[in-house]
C-alpha cells in the first residue's frame, strides 16, 4: 500500500470537516429548538408534526369563531333585552290607554310615545355589529331586516331565510344570531287581524311591528278593516321558471266566489196550492254532488223576502242532505243570496232546477239560472325573472277581479288578498286535483289555506252560560244602543227551549230594527255575546235593562258597553305578551348557545395543549442532551485539528 504525504494531510481535512458538520447541525438545532431541521432529516416525523401542526391550527380558528359567536349573540342579548324593554313600556301604556275617563287629547299623547316606541323596536331589529352587518339578517347580512313596505302597508322582513352559523369544533356548529322573522314576525295573536285557516285549523300570527301600528291607529280612532289575506311562508326573491314542462296550476276563491247572487224578487209570491198557487222547488248543489242536493220546496204564499228567506232557511236546516251544514242564505239580502262554507278543495256552489213536472221553477224567479260559485283556476307557464312578473301573471287571469281577490308582494313573499273588508271577508287557495306544478310549494302555500275577515266592532258577553230559555210565563225586555245612539228593544215572551232558537229570536227584532247593520247576536256564543258589526270606525254595542230577567240570567249588567277601542287594546296587551314569551325564548336559546360556546371553549384550550404536547414530543430539541452532543463534537473537532498541525508538519523525505 502506498502512502502519500498529500494523502495523510487530506484525511486530516476531511476528519475536521465531518466534526464542523456535526457540530453546525447540532449549533442549528440548539438555535432552533427542533430535532428535526428538514423533512428530509425524519420524514415519518416530519408528517407526523404536520398533521399535530394542522389539528392545533383548526383548533384556533375554532377558538376565533366562538369568540367572533359570543360577540354576536352578546349583541342580541343586548338587542332583546331593550325590545323588551320596550314592550313592558307599550303595555303600561296600553294600560293606561284603556282607562275609560281618558280624553281622545289624552290617548293622542299616548300615541305619540307608542309611535315612538315603534321606530325604537324598528331600529333594534336593524341592530349591526362592529363589522357593519345586520344581525338579525341571516344570510343576507348587509340588507337590513325590516323596512316599511308601501304596498302591504307594515312593517315587513326583508332579510334571509337561512341562519348563519359557525363551525366551533369539527362535528359541531352553533347560530351566531336569531332570524329576526322568528323573533319580531309570525308571533301568535289572539287579534282577529291576524286570521288564517290551514286544514280548518286556525293560524293566527302577527309580527310586534303590526300589534304597536295597530295600538297606534286605535289611539287616533284609526279603525281600518283590514282584508282577508294569506302569504306565502317561503321567499322567493328570483321568480320562479314554470316555461313547459313545468306549467303549474292552482285554484283561488273568495267570499265572492262562494256566493252565488240572483236578481230582485217581486212580491208577493203566491206558491200555496190551497190559495190557488202553485208550489216551487230547487235544489242547492254543493261541490258538484249532484246526488245529494240540499232541495227546498216552496209552498207559502210570501208576503215579503223576510217571509221567503226565513223558509229557506228553515227548511235547509232540516234538510237531510250531508251538505246541508254547508250552505247559507243571507237573511238580510236583497237580491237573494247563497253561501257555501265547505271545506273541500276548490268549493263550487250552485242553484239548480229539480226539473219536477207541475211545480214553478224558482231558479228563473230569483234569476239564478246558469250562476255558479267556483274557483278561479290560475296557470303560470313561462320563466319568470322575478317575484313582481309572478304576480302581475297572476293578476292578469281572467275572472280573478270578478270574485274580489288580487296578488301582491313586498319583494321577498306573495300574499293573496281579498278586495273585499270585513268580517265576510275570505281568500282561499287549493291545490289542483291532481297536483299540477309546484307553486304552492315553492312560495310556501298550504292546500286549502284560508284567510279570514275580521269584526273590529266592541263586544259585550255575559258571564254565565245561557240555560234559562223559557220566558213565557214572565217576559223579559232589554235596550240595545250602538255608538251612533240607535237603539232598539228586544221582547222575549216565548219558550225558546235551546241556546240557537233564542239568539235566532233575538236577531230576528234586530233585523229591520234602527240597529240593523250595526249589532248582532253571536249564534254560536255561549255565554250570549252582542256584537258591534265592523264598520271601521269607533263602533259600539250597549245593553240596557228594561224588564225581566235576561241580563240577569245571563251575566250582564245594564249599562255594560263593548268598545272597539277595549277589543283592540285587550288584544294588544295579549300579543304583547305573547311577544314577550316569545323574546325569552329566545333569549333562552341565545344563553344556552353562548354556555355551550364556554364549555366548547374549555375543551378547545385542553386540546391545543395536548396536541402542543405531543407535537413538543415529536419535534422539540432535548437540550441537555443535545449540549452535550454539542461539547462531545467540539471535543472531537479539537482533537482532529491538533492532530492535523502534526501531521501537517510530516514529511516521508525526513525518513529517507
Amino acid at each position: 500500500m502506498r502512502i502519500s504525504t498529500s494523502w495523510a494531510q487530506q484525511l486530516g481535512v476531511n476528519a475536521m470537516n465531518a466534526q464542523q458538520v456535526k457540530m453546525s447541525k447540532t449549533q442549528m438545532q440548539l438555535s432552533a429548538g427542533l430535532k428535526n431541521l428538514t423533512p428530509s432529516d425524519d420524514p415519518a416525523a416530519a408528517v407526523k408534526a404536520l398533521g399535530l401542526q394542522e389539528s392545533i391550527d383548526k383548533t384556533t380558528q375554532y377558538q376565533d369563531n366562538i369568540a367572533q359567536t359570543r360577540a354576536r349573540l352578546s349583541i342580541e342579548e343586548g338587542s332583546l333585552q331593550t325590545s323588551e324593554n320596550i314592550l313592558f313600556r307599550a303595555k303600561e301604556l296600553t294600560v293606561q290607554s284603556l282607562n275609560s275617563t281618558l280624553t281622545l287629547q289624552d290617548r293622542e299623547a299616548i300615541k305619540s310615545e307608542i309611535d315612538q316606541l315603534l321606530q325604537e323596536m324598528v331600529g333594534v331589529a336593524n341592530t349591526k355589529n362592529a363589522n357593519g352587518e345586520y344581525i338579525f339578517s341571516g344570510d343576507l347580512s348587509t340588507t337590513p331586516a325590516v323596512a316599511w313596505d308601501v304596498e302591504v302597508g307594515s312593517y315587513v322582513y326583508q332579510g334571509g331565510i337561512n341562519q348563519r352559523v359557525l363551525d366551533i369544533a369539527p362535528e359541531r356548529r352553533v347560530a351566531d344570531g336569531d332570524l329576526g322573522s322568528n323573533i319580531y314576525s309570525n308571533i301568535s295573536s289572539v287579534s282577529q287581524e291576524a286570521n288564517a285557516t290551514v286544514d280548518g285549523v286556525e293560524i293566527n300570527q302577527r309580527s310586534v311591528f303590526d300589534t304597536l301600528q295597530s295600538l297606534s291607529n286605535a289611539l287616533s280612532q284609526k279603525y281600518e278593516v283590514p282584508e282577508a289575506v294569506i302569504t306565502g311562508d317561503r321567499f322567493m326573491r328570483l321568480g320562479a321558471n314554470y316555461s313547459a314542462p313545468a306549467t303549474t296550476t292552482f285554484d283561488l276563491s273568495s267570499d265572492k266566489g262562494r256566493t252565488i247572487t240572483g236578481s230582485s224578487i217581486s212580491f208577493p209570491l203566491n206558491y200555496d196550492t190551497t190559495t190557488g198557487g202553485t208550489n216551487a222547488d230547487f235544489n242547492i248543489v254543493v261541490d258538484g254532488d249532484t246526488a245529494d242536493p240540499v232541495n227546498i220546496t216552496l209552498a207559502k204564499d210570501y208576503t215579503t223576502q223576510a217571509e221567503l228567506l226565513t223558509d229557506i232557511e228553515s227548511q235547509i236546516l232540516v234538510s237531510s242532505s250531508v251538505h246541508k251544514g254547508s250552505v247559507t242564505v243571507d237573511p238580510a239580502a236583497d237580491p237573494i243570496q247563497f253561501k257555501t262554507s265547505s271545506t273541500a278543495a276548490s268549493p263550487t256552489l250552485e242553484v239548480v232546477a229539480t226539473g219536477n213536472a207541475g211545480v214553478t221553477d224558482f231558479t228563473a224567479v230569483a234569476g239564478l239560472t246558469g250562476v255558479i260559485a267556483q274557483p278561479v283556476t290560475v296557470t303560470l307557464n313561462a320563466d319568470y325573472a322575478n317575484i313582481d312578473e309572478v304576480v302581475a301573471a297572476i293578476n292578469s287571469t281572467p275572472g280573478l277581479t270578478a270574485i274580489g281577490v288580487e296578488a301582491r308582494s313586498d319583494g321577498h313573499k306573495i300574499e293573496f288578498f281579498s278586495t273585499t273588508k270585513g268580517k265576510n271577508s275570505s281568500v282561499s287557495i287549493y291545490d289542483k286535483s291532481p297536483v299540477a306544478g309546484t307553486f304552492l310549494t315553492d312560495f310556501g302555500f298550504s292546500s286549502k289555506e284560508t284567510g279570514n275577515g275580521v269584526d273590529l266592532g266592541g263586544s259585550i258577553t255575559g258571564i254565565k252560560p245561557a240555560t234559562v230559555y223559557d220566558y213565557s210565563n214572565v217576559s223579559a225586555s232589554f235596550e240595545l244602543n250602538d255608538e251612533a245612539g240607535n237603539k232598539t228593544t228586544i221582547t222575549l215572551d216565548q219558550n225558546y227551549t235551546n241556546l240557537a232558537t233564542l239568539t235566532k229570536a233575538i236577531n230576528t227584532q234586530i233585523i229591520g230594527s234602527p240597529v240593523e247593520g250595526k249589532i248582532e247576536v253571536d249564534t254560536s256564543a255561549n255565554p250570549i255575546t252582542f256584537k258591534s258589526i265592523s264598520s271601521g270606525t269607533s263602533a259600539a254595542v250597549q245593553i240596557k235593562q228594561i224588564s225581566g230577567n235576561f241580563l240577569k240570567d245571563n251575566g250582564f249588567t245594564s249599562g255594560d258597553t263593548g268598545r272597539v277601542f277595549s277589543k283592540t287594546g285587550n288584544d294588544v296587551l295579549a300579543d304583547l305578551d305573547a311577544a314577550l314569551d316569545n323574546f325569552l325564548k329566545v333569549r333562552t336559546t341565545v344563553g344556552a348557545r353562548m354556555r355551550a360556546l364556554d364549555d366548547q371553549e374549555a375543551q378547545n384550550e385542553k386540546f391545543i395543549v395536548d396536541i402542543q404536547t405531543t407535537l413538543s414530543d415529536v419535534q422539540d430539541l432535548d437540550y441537555a442532551a443535545a449540549i452535550s452532543q454539542f461539547n462531545i463534537e467540539q471535543s472531537a473537532l479539537q482533537a482532529a485539528q491538533q492532530a492535523y498541525s502534526r501531521v501537517q508538519n510530516l514529511s516521508l523525505f525526513n525518513f529517507l
